[in-house]
């Protein structure tokens, strides 16, 4: 589909759809030109545009613009951009687990779950390296915890929270030096 027949193909369904006798404003076309040199999705667009105009009432429709709906696609590419950048973070505890010989399973993460991706991974690799540790190992990571918390200058309210969460970084600092 070349240039021409994209502008005319959205700018048929954007009018047919806004149901006034209108035509396109110059930056309008402009910016389909953009979408086009972009290679944005034609059914993409279209269903946005169908979107955004079936959001206003009838007697607003003849007042809609093309804006909208490039600020629709924008909030898209940034939202592929965060979730790029998520899988990157990601790809850190796939090293770990690779060098470490870890269980694949600890990457997995529950198709329900809304948070933080890479902090999941994180709790499970460590929670399954402290249940399989040799008790020795245990209680000298708890020594060293506990002497750590020693030149604290303050004495935390909860000490066996505070000592987990010693033991909990030591575990991460040595997985994150592989």
């Amino acid at each position: 589909m070349n240039e021409q027949e994209y502008l005319q193909e959205i700018e048929k369904y954007y009018l047919s759809l806004k149901g006034s006798l209108t035509f396109l404003s110059p930056n309008e076309s402009n910016l389909i030109l953009k979408w086009y040199k972009e290679n944005r999705d034609l059914k993409l667009i279209k269903k946005l545009i169908k979107e955004e105009i079936a959001k206003l009432p009838e007697r607003k429709k003849k007042y809609f613009s093309l804006l909208s709906v490039e600020k629709r696609l924008s909030e898209k590419k940034e939202k592929a951009k965060k979730d790029k950048a998520k899988q990157k973070k990601v790809s850190i505890w796939e090293k770990v687990v690779k060098a470490k010989n870890l269980p694949e399973e600890l990457l997995k993460v529950p198709d329900d779950y809304k948070g933080d991706i890479n902090l999941y991974q994180e709790k499970n690799i460590i929670s399954y390296i402290w249940k399989n540790m040799s008790l020795e190992e245990k209680e000298k990571l708890k020594k060293e915890a506990i002497l750590e918390l020693r030149n604290y200058d303050f004495l935390p309210d909860d000490i066996k929270s505070t000592i987990k969460a010693i033991i909990y970084n030591k575990i991460k600092e040595s997985l994150l030096n592989v």
